[in-house]
């Protein structure tokens, strides 16, 4: 059975680009070679995007994808349930000991909550609740989401933050969509993160009753500086 997995309610999909959609790769995937990085958010409670990597065992065909492929989207489902959705740009890495039916193919995808960072643009929104899931129309999250290419469907119904701001703008049209929805989910005491169906999915850190923005924004709606260390956004001390 080459050492195939073996969990039967776990089932890998990748698509390589090639028109043909998902494939079911599970069949391929050597036996405890799945390894996941998940956390809701880092030590600073800011976004932590999601990892995972597995090692499929050769088939021609799916050899030949993944060499000619330059971006492969991975999709892992437990019992019916996304567990991880993302991609990766393809780099092949594989072990090849000169038997070519012992090659390996190694796969690594992170989540796709860095997709978000594109320039926000010149935008000012107004009288828009921080996040109101009922209301995609007027709400921030759902709007900076969108000038990324996000959906209403690809932010979750489950979370509202009520809160209303009379204006909200960047402080540079440059600054990036990513950035500024850490920077305001954090204000509300939830951090940025993207579930295992590739949905935008707060998490909130703090679950005191009387929690309160940690900064009221003013009608300019200004933004605090962010810095960037090793792929995580960190709140300047």
């Amino acid at each position: 059975s080459r050492g195939a997995y073996s969990m039967s309610n776990e089932f890998i999909y990748i698509d390589f680009n090639d028109g043909s959609g998902y494939r079911n790769v599970t069949d391929y995937v050597l036996y405890n070679s799945i390894k996941y990085s998940r956390n809701a958010f880092n030590e600073n409670k800011q976004y932590a995007q999601n990892s995972c990597s597995f090692t499929l065992n050769y088939d021609q065909t799916l050899f030949y994808l993944y060499r000619t492929s330059t971006k492969l989207n991975i999709k892992i489902e437990r019992t019916g349930t996304p567990v991880f959705t993302g991609y990766c740009l393809n780099k092949p890495s594989y072990e090849y000991n000169g038997i070519l039916d012992n090659t390996q193919i190694e796969i690594e995808a992170n989540d796709e909550i860095d997709l978000l960072d594109v320039e926000v643009g010149d935008i000012i929104f107004s009288n828009c609740a921080v996040c109101d899931p009922t209301h995609p129309e007027a709400s921030l999250v759902h709007l900076l989401a969108a000038i990324a290419g996000f959906s209403t469907a690809r932010v979750t119904p489950t979370v509202s933050i009520p809160t209303v701001l009379s204006k909200f703008a960047p402080n540079d049209e440059t600054d990036s969509v990513l950035n500024l929805l850490s920077t305001l989910l954090y204000e509300y005491r939830y951090s940025l993160h993207m579930n295992g169906a590739g949905v935008i999915e707060p998490v909130l850190w703090d679950i005191s009753p009387t929690a309160s923005p940690i900064i009221s924004f003013t009608d300019c709606n200004s933004i605090d500086e962010l810095s960037v260390s090793s792929g995580i956004r960190e709140f300047d001390s």
